[in-house]
């Protein structure tokens, strides 16, 4: 495992700890593992774009917000910014 890898490891379970699940949205059927899991996509990004509120815009909704999507995207490689540019209307 490389330090990068570690590194977000360590922030994930940090996070885990410092936020509440409730605070984001989550009920009980999400599993700890999985809100690390989730929550270290979000860090991954976050780390990526460095946008002010990205972390939050991430978590928004317990993880089923537009951004997560799209983070989740991008670092699958299957992010492409033109699905967020909306169509013109037709004339």
């Amino acid at each position: 495992m490389n330090v990068l890898h570690f590194l977000i490891l360590l922030m994930s379970v940090v996070s885990v700890f410092c936020i509440n699940p409730e605070d984001i949205g989550c009920d009980d059927s999400i599993t700890p593992e999985k809100f690390a899991e989730n929550d270290a996509k979000c860090v991954q990004c976050k780390e990526q774009f460095e946008e002010t509120n990205m972390l939050e815009q991430c978590r928004e909704d317990c993880f089923k917000g537009k951004f997560f999507r799209s983070c989740v995207d991008h670092l699958s490689g299957a992010y492409d910014e033109k699905d967020d540019v909306e169509a013109p209307p037709p004339e």
